[in-house]
Order: C-alpha cells, then structure tokens, then sequence
C-alpha cells in the first residue's frame, strides 16, 4: 500500500490526508495537538461554497459555531461605507469560521477515514532514499522514525520541510496583524465583515463565535505606528481613531472597550511564495505553497482546493510508469494563482489614494521587487 506524511494538521493537511485514506492510500498526519485556547479565523467568500460542497465537507460548516456571513461593508478608498450583500451572489452566503473547530471538524474526519495522527513537536530532519522519505520527529520526550513514499509539507508558513531543502521563499511585503478579540453582547451582533482603511494600514473586523468580535490592524512591521501598539493602551488608542470600527464596538460592547479586551496577539501576514513548491514524490500545500495578504479572503479556501488537486495528482502518478518525467501541472497551477493574486491585490490597494505618500500606501502603489530567504521562519515583530 503506497504511503503518504503529511507534516501539519491545519485545514489544508487534514484536508489532504483525508483524500489520499479516501483513495486507499496509508496515511500518518504529523500534528502537534491543539494547545491554543484561541486563533483568529477566517471568513470564506461565498465563492468557496462550490469547493465545499464538491469535498463533501459543506455540512460540516452548518455545524458547531460557524457563523454565516450575509455580505460585506467597506471604507476603502472612500470616507464611507459601501455595502457588499451577498444575497445578490449566485454561490450564496459566507462564513465566519471557528478556526480551531473547523481544525479539529477536518482532523475528525481525517481520523475516520483510518488516517493516523502523529503528536510531534517538530521535524528534526529528512532524507530521501530508496525511492522513500525517512523524516526523523522529535517532541520533548520522544523522538520517532516515519517512512513514507509521499511527503505533503502543510504546516504553514514555518515550511518545516521545505526549510530542510533550502527552498528559497520570496516576501513581497512586510505585513504583520495586531489581533484583538472583544467581548460582546450576547445578541446584536452585526455579522458583516468590516474593513476601514487608515493612514498606515487598515483594520478588519468580524464576529465570531461565544459571543465575540475580532479586530484586527494591518500595517508593515517596521512602520512606527505598528511598533507601538503591541502594547494594549496604545492598540486602544489607534482603535480610537477608527471611525467604523470603534463604533460597531462601541455598539456590541456592554462596557469600556479596554475592559471588554479579552486578548491582543501578533501574527504576520505577509505575501509568500516558496520558489519550488513539489519536487521528488512531495508537494506544499496550504501557506507552505503560498501564503496571502488577508484582504484577499484567500487562505483557507485557497489551501483546500491546493490539498485536493495535490491529492489527485499524487494518485495519479501511481499510474505512470517510475521514470515518467516529474508533471508541474501543480506547482503551474500555484504560480498562476498566486500572481493572479498579485495584480488583483495591487489594483485593490490602488482604490486607496487618500494617503497616498505616507509609507505603507507608497509601498503598494509602487512595484517593488520581492526579496529571498532561505528557510527561515517567518514571524512578525513582537
């Protein structure tokens, strides 16, 4: 029976596990079990809707905490608010995601299908030999052997695998979250997601599941505004001159904003694309293939379609013969999307032209060339 290890039990891994048990392959999911008590979803457009469905996994979405999402409002590129209902989309509604639910909906499944989950801390090493992968685990009081056929690098823009092959990954920008999550009143909350853009950034919020909101501000990590308000007050203070966002807060939020702050955390947003994204009997997938400004709304949806084109074509390659030359219809497939994404990400920042020399604006407005690291761990400034 032909082997597959995938490295990383988000959307995109479980996801893609699950596809190969399906398809009769023997697979083990490396995956360091859930520690967060909290992370940020993710809204998925309505145009995700068909690539549900078509997984089978549209279901798992109507259960638990999902929230729907009936449309959008933004002030971008304009002083006010435009409306974006989705009850004029032919794919239907969106849907604010419990991102550790939606996890752990995808691991369940994966599990059913006979696949085999691995609690690892982190991979310690691979090599390539005999037509196989050994990947060496390690985690604080073990350490194991896996051997596979196939290797699936799903674990995020840490690269775990792609590090160990010196893949040069190229950063098209410096964007970086401050993430907060309020408290809320336990109705009226207004699902729609809101964006306001400001001076050096923009700000993002949604409503989220036990009776919370997210909010979120976007700017590059190095910019002074962004420095600064990894502390609380200060976050409070910038989150004061938003003229929506505090509102729709000031709303939902039983009391002062700073006592309805249950957490502030950082995460990095950036722009990424692995320079090889499948070579010998592996691929990446997820934000280890690429990874998207969240403006975009593409992350998740776009990981999951990723997983089962991989899915398919590792099953097609059983069918060839060995020496058949390796098929780049996946790593084509990335490239096309992700400077698709390119253009359409420019021409959005370009409705913006309020602030258009400060920094952050300029940057977007201006073709800069990415820059490279090798196998490094992405993170934003603390």
């Amino acid at each position: 029976m032909p082997s597959v290890a995938v490295i990383g039990g988000g959307p995109a891994g479980a996801t893609a596990a699950w596809l190969l048990a399906d398809r009769g392959f023997e697979v083990c999911l490396v995956h360091r079990r859930q520690r967060q008590v909290y992370k940020a979803g993710e809204t998925l457009p309505p145009v995700a809707n068909g690539l549900l469905q078509r997984l089978g996994i549209s279901e798992l979405i109507k259960q638990g905490s999902h929230i729907t999402c009936p449309g959008n409002q933004s002030a971008f590129g304009s002083a006010e608010l435009v409306d974006l209902d989705f009850i004029f989309s032919p794919h239907g509604q969106g849907w604010h995601l419990d991102r550790l639910a939606f996890q752990q909906q995808l691991l369940d499944r994966a599990e059913r299908q006979g696949v085999k989950v691995i609690d690892s801390d982190r991979l310690h090493s691979s090599c390539y030999s005999g037509n196989r992968w050994e990947l060496r685990l390690h985690s604080k009081s073990t350490s194991q052997s896996l051997h596979a056929d196939w290797v699936i690098d799903a674990s995020g823009i840490a690269r775990a695998f792609l590090r160990q092959r010196d893949v040069a990954i190229q950063i098209h920008d410096k964007l970086a979250a401050r993430i907060a999550v309020f408290k809320t009143r336990e109705s009226g909350q207004d699902k729609r997601t809101l964006i306001e853009a400001s001076e050096n950034g923009w700000w993002y919020s949604t409503s989220a599941p036990n009776n919370t909101r997210i909010v979120m501000y976007f700017s590059d990590m190095d910019l002074p505004d962004f420095k600064s308000c990894g502390e609380t007050s200060n976050f409070m203070k910038l989150l004061g001159n938003t003229r929506f966002i505090s509102n729709r807060l000031d709303i939902e939020c039983d009391s002062d904003l700073l006592s309805c702050c249950l957490n502030l955390s950082t995460e990095p947003a950036q722009s990424t694309l692995p320079a090889t994204i499948q070579g010998r009997q592996w691929f990446a997938i997820g934000d280890a293939a690429m990874s998207f400004d969240p403006l975009s709304s593409q992350g998740i949806w776009r990981g999951l379609q990723a997983a089962e084109i991989a899915a398919g074509h590792i099953a097609q390659q059983l069918e060839k013969p060995a020496d058949n030359p390796l098929s780049t219809h996946y790593s084509d497939w990335v490239s096309g999307i992700f400077h698709q994404y390119l253009n359409e990400r420019k021409n959005y920042y370009a409705m913006e032209q309020r602030w258009h020399k400060n920094p952050f604006w300029q940057r977007r407005l201006t073709k800069i060339h990415p820059f490279q690291i090798n196998s490094e761990l992405i993170t934003a400034a603390a």
